[in-house]
């Protein structure tokens, strides 16, 4: 068996015969033929010999080239999207940051709102027929500030921070008031440690004038806290948000 598959090799890769290689009769199909006999007689080196591999290896070097690529793509956008949540949590954290005293922080003001917790036993007091009106104050300045006074002008409060209490950046205080008859008035001021003062003056009846609402809230940068009382008309005001007829926030960094 031996004997028969050397003599089979032979035969098969049996060199060409000396008149095909003598160059009057080569192949003119560009055979594997005629490259054998170029390189008998040295004409062609071997690393140029054409193969039938080598598309296949351009092919699989193409694979592994677009492989490459979408690799390439997709650990870009990898980075990216890294990029994109790292993004996000640093505009999260500026949000949070803001809502800590150095913007008006609504949404966390109106959530405090809801959760009060006086809110229950406020609205038992008011009942069916009371006025009420709850005023938040908000410190989101840098500083802290002193609840310095209060003053009930007209109908009933039901609580109120004491006297002395300091409030922080970011922290919110409370005023509730109640009206069983027409309606309910009074005043406040907050001073920091260099006596620089807010004055703050609200009322709300059920029936308003014709030139101001019923409703009207006026903060003022000023120790003299009848100077709001005096000129309040609305609640369109610097500093004032009003988020419906009984809930008012007022921002003291805003106020004028």
């Amino acid at each position: 068996v031996a004997l028969c598959s050397f003599a089979l090799a032979s035969t098969s890769l049996a060199e060409p015969s000396a008149s095909r290689c003598g160059g009057t009769t080569g192949s003119d199909d560009g055979t594997d033929e005629d490259a054998v006999c170029a390189l008998q007689q040295g004409t062609l080196k071997k690393e140029a010999q054409p193969s039938k591999a080598a598309p296949i290896v351009v092919q699989v070097d193409a694979d592994r080239h677009t492989h490459s690529k979408a690799a390439s793509a997709g650990e870009k956008k990898a980075q990216g999207h890294a990029a994109h949540v790292k993004k996000v949590e640093v505009t999260k954290k500026a949000t949070e940051t803001k809502r800590s005293g150095t913007t008006f922080p609504l949404d966390s003001a109106e959530e405090y709102l809801d959760t009060l917790p006086s809110k229950q036993a406020f609205d038992d007091k008011v009942g069916w027929t009371g006025l009420p009106l709850t005023i938040a104050f908000l410190n989101d300045k840098s500083i802290p500030v002193t609840w310095n006074a209060i003053e009930e002008m007209d109908g009933h409060i039901f609580d109120e921070p004491e006297v002395g209490t300091q409030i922080n950046p970011g922290e919110i205080v409370t005023v509730q008031m109640y009206a069983q008859s027409d309606g309910l008035k009074g005043k406040a001021r907050m001073c920091d440690k260099w006596n620089f003062c807010l004055s703050v003056a609200w009322q709300s009846y059920r029936v308003g004038s014709f030139s101001c609402d019923r409703l009207r809230v006026r903060a003022m940068r000023t120790h003299d806290w009848d100077e709001p009382a005096e000129v309040m008309c609305t609640t369109d005001e610097a500093g004032i948000f009003r988020r419906n007829d009984y809930e008012v926030i007022v921002s003291m960094k805003r106020a004028k």
